[in-house]
């Protein structure tokens, strides 16, 4: 059995920008089923009519960092690369493009935080990285 890893090297890119020192990364697949009742003697019925999947990292900017979360509003579908502990060969690589947005969230007292949403169109790849 391999090691289990503590997210110590995360590293994600997004359009090819670096997220400055990650926090944490969450991804989240949904399922999208309708129920109904059947007259037969089956009963109750589920379809599967599609499978929405999201992610969301969280990072603590410094005060040089307006032009990272700027770029991350973008209107555009951007390539995600995540490295869930470094990119380091045979680790976990996920890769997917999605719409991105981010926001900044401070409070007096405590450092600031940013949250980038990204909502992913089409698959998810995960697979082994192929880094040093």
């Amino acid at each position: 059995m391999a090691n289990q890893f503590a997210g110590r090297n995360l590293a994600v890119t997004i359009g090819g920008t670096a997220v400055p020192c990650p926090q944490s990364f969450r991804f989240t697949s949904t399922k999208d089923i309708v129920e109904f009742w059947c007259v037969s003697a089956t009963g109750k019925k589920k379809i599967l009519v599609g499978t929405s999947n999201d992610a969301e990292v969280t990072f603590f900017p410094e005060n040089t960092d307006h032009a990272d979360i700027t770029s991350f509003n973008s209107d555009d579908l951007e390539a995600v690369v995540v490295y869930p502990d470094g990119n380091t060969s045979g680790n976990i690589k996920i890769t997917f493009n999605a719409y991105v947005s981010a926001g900044l969230e401070v409070s007096q007292g405590n450092p600031g935080s940013s949250s980038i949403t990204m909502n992913i169109d089409g698959g998810v790849t995960l697979a082994a990285a192929t880094g040093s």
